[in-house]
């Protein structure tokens, strides 16, 4: 397979999620949630592999984009899967999804408490034994309060170890943290719902 048919097939598909792809974390049977999708750049895989995926973002014009790219390349994904929205109040049932990527989203919220309200509403929405997959600005010990972010929320230990108390959610596997140079740390989770 040459870098065109790679590009054709993967898109600007994160690192992160193209982890997960190799790895074999997705199933073809699995409904997945991309929470946060933007435009679908993490969606270009499974997208042309047929999967039952759904989006939500707050940006309308986005929406708009992933359903002219469907209806222009994708004829059997159904576009009312992509919806506007606000992941603190998503409108799908509980325990609905397999899966749910949220890439680089949860460190523009407000504040711990919109954090939580996102978190808990991706929660409700994934089945037992489902995968969480996030990424998520991460203050690395030592630069609280120091001002070295763009994010307005980042994660921390002490509050990932709480999710998982709390949600009762275990760790598929360690924790990623990526630095890129003058920008903030992010840290990569896979969580199960137990």
């Amino acid at each position: 397979m040459n870098v065109n048919e790679l590009n054709r097939l993967l898109g600007n598909t994160d690192l992160f999620i193209l982890d997960q792809i190799l790895k074999g974390t997705f199933e073809p049977q699995m409904k997945i949630l991309d929470a946060g999708c933007g435009e679908g750049r993490n969606l270009t895989y499974f997208f042309h592999q047929n999967y039952s995926i759904y989006g939500i973002d707050k940006n309308p014009s986005a929406i708009r984009l992933i359903h002219f790219i469907l209806r222009s390349n994708y004829h059997d994904m159904d576009t009312e899967h992509f919806v506007v929205g606000a992941i603190e109040s998503m409108p799908y049932r509980n325990e609905f999804f397999d899966v749910i990527l949220c890439q680089a989203v949860l460190h523009f919220a407000q504040d711990y408490d919109h954090f939580m309200a996102m978190f808990s509403e991706m929660h409700r929405c994934l089945k037992p034994n489902g995968l969480m997959l996030i990424s998520c600005g991460y203050e690395t010990p030592g630069t609280k309060g120091k001002g070295n972010s763009e994010f307005s929320y980042q994660l921390n230990e002490p509050t990932i170890r709480q999710l998982e108390r709390l949600f009762k959610l275990e760790k598929v596997t360690p924790a990623k943290t990526t630095l890129i140079e003058s920008r903030p740390t992010l840290i990569e989770l896979v969580f199960q719902k137990l």
